[in-house]
């Protein structure tokens, strides 16, 4: 047996894939070898305690690493947790008050919420899973950290201004904000085991996807983001997971599984040649699992897709769109919509230009058709359509604060782009404050080249450092 290694894994889109919400077969194969060669496997993630299921329990973690390192057990031992202090509650409390925000509070036995707040998409989901949700009670809470959907509220600022001295915050698009006492961090949390079992940081192993994963991917030395992770991670990654595609599939009726036929890779911006084929979530050596992804529409950026198993090959799949759509339950439904199989697909594809469209009619995230050149996009149904650019900007507290006559307009639209002429900074969201900031050199009208700033550092400092 080699040198014991120690493995690192968060939970969401990583382990746990938020389309099917399972954890595929392949995934827990390949933690049971890694166990069985004397390796040691954490679980490190946003969730607090109290938000680890026992699909993730029953695969034999060591420990966890929960709540971005508020919270550390090994071997059903607790060695750290960080609760905030009761001091501080009135003032979060008369707070979220104040600016009218809805928060989920974070803790190790449960999460606590408004309770005359409507419930959210995501809170409906775990109250139909049964996870433990409180009402605020500040005689009896604890908690770890902090949760905010704060969508098209101005205020969300004002609030992480007023609680900057005790916590950071990690701004994770879509009018979400997760909120950490300082000091703490997913990487706050490796450095504590690394410590702990005396191991080589040669030996230390981390995969993620989201923003949250940066500092357990800079703490490590071998970093994986997953492919199907913010593109943004990519660059701090020592690898980057892939997945394979196929034309032609085939199914096992005795193992019960797909394997994917003569499989090959592809890069996003061929996305659109495998509509009509198919992928896994997850595989093995073999390129087989017992589901698998039949690509229903693609574009130069991303693609839809319909879980398949028991043998299925080709579903008949409908695609709505609406020139309206209305919130529900923490989502989105279509007002209206009118449809057309895919199996039509491209014969219909002007007729979704302007319009919302999914393939279903109520859903999370919503899908929006910008234009039908090759380098077409669609978008996630919410304020990060909207992306903030400015010609300057200004830098407190380890925040980029764009605010040089700021403009707005509708992400990656070329015609409104153009007319910026370059020289522009962003977020690539609808706030104009990030932690890394995107100076925008050159445009055409299907392309936009940026380079990102980092820590303070002005376009000058960038320039230097690449040269």
């Amino acid at each position: 047996m080699g040198k014991r290694k120690v493995l690192f894994f968060d939970i969401d889109e990583t382990l746990l894939s938020h389309k099917t919400f399972a954890i595929p077969e392949s995934t827990k194969n390949a933690l049971r070898k890694a166990k069985e060669n004397g390796h040691l496997i954490f679980i490190n993630t946003g969730r607090t305690k109290s938000l680890i299921g026992d699909d993730i329990k029953e695969l034999g973690f060591d420990g966890y690493v929960c709540g971005c390192g508020t919270y550390i057990e090994v071997n059903n031992k607790v060695l750290y947790n960080n609760i905030v202090n009761k001091e501080n509650y009135n003032a979060i409390l008369k707070g979220l008050k104040k600016y009218k925000l809805n928060c989920v509070l974070e803790g190790e036995e449960a999460i606590y919420v408004d309770e005359n707040a409507e419930d959210d998409f995501l809170l409906s989901n775990l109250r139909k899973q049964n996870y433990p949700v409180k009402p605020y009670d500040l005689e009896n809470m604890k908690f770890n950290k902090m949760f905010i959907r704060y969508d098209d509220n101005k205020y969300i600022d004002s609030f992480c201004e007023d609680i900057k001295d005790i916590f950071d915050y990690i701004d994770h698009g879509k009018g979400t904000r997760e909120l950490v006492p300082i000091g703490h961090s997913k990487g706050s949390g490796i450095d504590f085991l690394v410590k702990h079992f005396n191991v080589d940081i040669e030996d230390t192993f981390a995969f993620g996807d989201s923003n949250n994963d940066i500092p357990m991917l800079e703490h490590v030395k071998n970093s994986i983001v997953m492919g199907n992770g913010n593109p943004e991670l990519f660059e701090k990654a020592t690898l980057n997971t892939d997945y394979w595609y196929s034309n032609e599939i085939s199914w096992d009726s005795v193992n019960k599984k797909y394997t994917l036929l003569n499989p090959f890779k592809i890069t996003s911006s061929s996305y659109r040649s495998i509509v009509g084929g198919y992928t896994l979530s997850s595989t093995d050596e073999s390129f087989s699992s017992s589901e698998a992804r039949y690509i229903v529409y693609a574009d130069s950026k991303s693609y839809l897709y319909r879980t398949i198993a028991s043998g299925t090959k080709s579903p008949s799949v409908t695609l709505y769109f609406d020139d309206e759509y209305e919130d529900y339950n923490g989502g989105y439904r279509l007002v209206n919509p009118s449809s057309f199989a895919l199996s039509q697909w491209p014969a219909n594809y002007n007729a979704i230009v302007g319009k919302y469209f999914n393939i279903h009619t109520t859903v999370q995230d919503l899908n929006y058709m910008i234009s039908t050149s090759l380098t077409d996009y669609y978008y996630n149904n919410s304020d990060s359509h909207l992306s903030v650019y400015s010609e300057g900007f200004s830098y407190t507290n380890g925040k980029y604060y764009l605010d040089k006559n700021p403009v707005e307009f509708w992400a990656w639209n070329s015609q409104n782009l153009t007319s910026l002429n370059s020289a522009h900074y962003t977020c690539f969201s609808s706030s104009n404050i990030c932690t890394n900031a995107k100076y925008i050199y050159y445009l055409t009208a299907d392309k936009m080249y940026y380079i990102t700033l980092n820590s303070g550092e002005s376009i000058d400092d960038a320039v230097k450092k690449m040269l």
